[in-house]
């Protein structure tokens, strides 16, 4: 099974930066673009990396799009796609929805170390959608990854 290693995740975030550049500096101050700079290529690195890697078989690409429910309640989840060897914190971060995401690592028994990690991740998820609409020359997923880069740094 393929191991994405902590160095490889962080320079796709930073890649991703770099590929949502022009749209981030027409939508942003350049006081904004600080911090988001400064997240992407400062915080992020040294605080993921100082609370350590713990490599799990992980779904890679778990969105409540993947998981799904039938008439009997049993949970199901597709698209394994993505599937590979990451960190802990990673699937748990692709849950947008804070109830969802918060009982998920409450059912996980989730310490401090790894929900800080999950934040972390959530904090720095939307430059991976800002990058993929680029690709996809999609201004309304660019738009919506925009005002959600904005709300999760709180910029």
């Amino acid at each position: 099974m393929p191991h994405t290693t902590l160095q490889q995740e962080i320079a796709k975030y930073q890649d991703d930066y770099q590929r949502g550049l022009a749209y981030i500096e027409a939508a942003f101050t350049k006081t904004e673009r600080a911090v988001l700079k400064r997240f992407y290529y400062k915080e992020l690195p040294e605080e993921i990396t100082k609370l350590g890697y713990v490599p799990k078989f992980c779904h890679g690409d778990l969105l409540l799009n993947n998981i799904l429910i039938d008439t009997h309640d049993q949970i199901g989840v597709i698209d394994f796609g993505d599937a590979r060897y990451y960190d802990q914190s990673k699937d748990f971060s692709n849950l947008w929805d804070d109830t969802i995401r918060n009982a998920a690592l409450s059912a996980y028994s989730a310490d401090k170390n790894l929900v800080h990690k999950v934040n972390l991740r959530f904090r720095a998820l939307p430059i991976s959608g800002l990058s993929f609409y680029v690709n996809q020359q999609n201004n309304a997923g660019i738009e919506r990854e925009l005002r959600n880069i904005r709300n999760t740094l709180s910029i």
